[in-house]
């Protein structure tokens, strides 16, 4: 690992680990939400941010200096963020309101994938915050096949394409409509992952049973089935597989939506959770990560040169709901055994992205 990149409600930060310990090396683009991050995996030099309000930005000098992308065509909310892993210069980024954007150049020029903002208006997609618009939340991207993707939609359900985009179905039943990532298992892409709100929002035709935050499909989202019936929390973001270990997931919880964490002393009561056998059981990870925690995992990255490295970064739209103000950093070197936190402040987080 070279640095980790933070996104923030308040800028992107890059922070490395030196002699003296862990120190922010820069920070940009103050004053923007920066919701979604990625790096080239070939270029580690070249990051991709997304915002929240103030549209996509690419440095390629490893985060000294950015330029703002697709300026006049893209929406100025991007919501998620993905590279093809077949080939990174061909860009995916998800908007508020309901839109896909790709781009085939780094960035230069793009175009719209129209079927999934067609698909959201056919189904009259909604968002139970006022404030905030329905939108793509995740991108996800077969390894092995690069026309397969996966979104998130919030609140839409799962959508998806076998033929890079050219056409959608949607799949709204049994999974829980509020979906918040979607993952593809990296060793076999018929095998997908989905954290959701836990059967909270929008039931259609009818409502999945409650508390039932991750579900897995195995044959490529056509059909999913609960694997998280057994958890105490029943309210999920990030999912993510281990890139080595397919059988190992880890899964950042809460318990019930943020609206319930207001009053409640522990307020999110957040937790991260793994499984060593694709979801047939779970174990609450402690070993240096706060019990109980007020604030919720928002999103986990592993590091490309040493898989066994975790990162996790606290925040989210419900850290903000319920007026946290900062968000925190744990890393894992062995699984997620033991923890530590990164002895840095920063603001509510939305993204990490390992270089």
């Amino acid at each position: 690992m070279q640095a980790l990149f933070v996104g923030t409600l308040d800028g992107v930060f890059k922070i490395f680990r030196g002699k003296q310990g862990w120190e922010i090396r820069s920070r940009n683009l103050a004053g923007l939400e920066v919701n979604a991050l990625a790096i080239h995996p070939a270029k580690r030099h070249v990051v991709y941010a997304g915002v929240r309000g103030g549209g996509l930005y690419r440095s390629e000098d490893g985060g000294a200096d950015w330029q703002q992308l697709g300026v006049g065509v893209l929406s100025d909310k991007i919501r998620a963020l993905a590279l093809d892993p077949a080939n990174p210069e061909i860009i995916y980024v998800g908007t508020e309101p309901p839109g896909l954007w790709k781009s085939e150049d780094g960035g230069a020029t793009w175009k719209e994938i129209a079927g999934v903002a067609k698909l959201a208006n056919e189904r009259k997609w909604t968002y139970p915050v006022p404030v905030i618009q329905p939108h793509i939340r995740s991108i996800a991207i077969d390894p092995g096949n690069s026309k397969k993707i996966c979104l998130a939609g919030q609140v839409g359900g799962v959508l998806l394409s076998e033929d890079g985009g050219g056409s959608w179905s949607d799949v709204r039943y049994p999974i829980d409509m509020d979906v918040h990532s979607v993952t593809f298992d990296p060793v076999g892409g018929t095998t997908l992952y989905a954290a959701t709100g836990g059967g909270e929002n929008f039931p259609d035709p009818t409502p999945p049973p409650k508390g039932r935050p991750l579900y897995r499909s195995r044959d490529g989202g056509k059909s999913w089935q609960s694997i998280s019936d057994g958890l105490a929390r029943t309210y999920a973001v990030p999912v993510r597989v281990h890139p080595v270990n397919s059988q190992m997931l880890f899964l950042g919880v809460a318990e019930e939506p943020p609206p319930f964490w207001l009053d409640r002393p522990t307020k999110a009561n957040g937790a991260i959770m793994r499984s060593a056998d694709g979801g047939g059981s779970w174990q609450q990870l402690a070993g240096g990560f706060p019990n109980p925690f007020e604030s919720m995992v928002e999103c986990i990255e592993f590091d490309p040169d040493s898989p066994d490295t975790v990162f996790l970064g606290t925040g989210g739209e419900g850290a903000r709901y319920i007026k946290l103000d900062k968000g925190e950093i744990f890393r894992s070197i062995d699984r997620g055994d033991s923890w530590e936190k990164i002895p840095l402040r920063f603001p509510i987080v939305y993204a990490l992205a390992v270089q």
